[in-house]
């Protein structure tokens, strides 16, 4: 199952960084387009023509445009990342359980055992951080998880 988060987590690494290659592209082009609209307007303005609003609008139309873009890709990329993290470290968490229950007693590894599949696989994500509904997606969470089971017997 820790195989399953991990591949999952390299996909989320992918498109994060997919995305954060469409951010940078997205922001290049804006700092290109805005560097090319500066020169090319002091250009108009010195001209005869002098500054036209039209063609000031339709540029900053195309500026909105590169930046909403370089802001969505960046967000996306964001939320890969996230989701990225999170799936390592429910794959963490589930390779280190073995070595914590090792020293333990066969009731209270089949307790801790049973808390964990309770965890990863009944409780809705996001669900309320009671003291009794501790998911064990980190380090953190497993040994508080570890810490209940042992205190029962």
């Amino acid at each position: 199952m820790a195989g399953g988060y991990q591949k999952d987590a390299d996909q989320q690494r992918t498109a994060f960084m997919v995305w954060n290659g469409l951010t940078v592209l997205g922001f290049a082009g804006l700092i290109g387009f805005s560097v090319w609209l500066f020169v090319a307007t002091t250009k108009d303005a010195a001209g005869e023509g002098g500054l036209r609003w039209p063609e000031i609008g339709a540029r900053f139309v195309a500026i909105l445009a590169f930046g909403l873009f370089a802001a969505y890709a960046g967000r996306m990329a964001m939320r890969h990342r996230e989701s990225e993290r999170e799936h390592r470290h429910k794959q963490l968490a589930l390779e280190s359980l073995h070595p914590y229950l090792e020293d333990l007693d066969s009731d209270v590894q089949k307790e801790v055992k049973k808390r964990v599949a309770d965890a990863f696989f009944t409780q809705p994500q996001g669900a309320s951080g009671a003291s009794h509904d501790i998911a064990p997606t980190t380090i953190d969470g497993l040994l508080k998880l570890l810490g209940q089971a042992i205190n029962k017997k």
